[in-house]
């Protein structure tokens, strides 16, 4: 059967309106839905089970680490490699071509990194620590959500934003590669990714 994957941001507006969009999937198109959360996002999750959301999958970077130590760390090490190499290119040089598994990463983790700090970066010989925690968390997300997504054969998937380092983004970026139907559902309006391009339909 075909399959609708829906990530939690831990929002309740953001809940709503994923629920409507799978809803919709589920009833007409026979989707069956599962949702990517985090075992601490208590109230939402309870939102989604009374909706019938039963299919869950609790995500926790910390267990990826653990669960493959041997691998998290050829990643950690590789992770260090790549800051150096990026800490003498430059910003600019990482912005553009930091990647995973051709997933383009370092656009994100700098839009991540002014919202946290609120300023640019200076031009110093190294890049903030920040920059590094976000290289070995991308190899472990990457790694890990694409391989997800290739075992479950998605065909559709349900999210509520797509800028800064983050699950969804992530999600986002392995599904624009794979060329999977998206449903980016914001406040005022639902972006349709079709292949690379857009579609938006607006709604009251």
């Amino acid at each position: 059967s075909k399959k609708t994957l829906i990530i939690n941001r831990n929002r309740f507006d953001q809940v709503l309106r994923s629920l409507w969009c799978a809803s919709i999937l589920n009833r007409f198109k026979k989707n069956d839905v599962i949702l990517i959360t985090n075992k601490k996002y208590k109230f939402t999750n309870q939102i989604y089970k009374n909706f019938g959301v039963n299919n869950k999958y609790n995500v926790s970077l910390k267990k990826l680490i653990l669960n493959d130590l041997f691998l998290s760390f050829y990643y950690f090490i590789f992770s260090i490699y790549k800051y150096f190499y990026f800490s003498q290119k430059g910003i600019d040089k990482f912005i553009k071509l930091f990647e995973v598994k051709n997933i383009y990463l370092g656009l994100l983790i700098h839009e991540s990194y002014i919202k946290e700090k609120k300023y640019f970066l200076d031009k110093n010989f190294l890049l903030p620590k920040f920059f590094f925690l976000k290289i070995f968390y991308s190899y472990i997300l990457v790694i890990y959500f694409e391989k997800y997504i290739n075992q479950l054969n998605i065909n559709n998937i349900i999210l509520s934003k797509k800028e800064y380092f983050d699950i969804d983004s992530i999600i986002f970026l392995i599904a624009k590669k794979k060329r999977i139907k998206t449903i980016i559902v914001s406040q005022e309006k639902v972006l349709i990714n079709k292949d690379v391009t857009f579609n938006e339909t607006f709604y009251d």
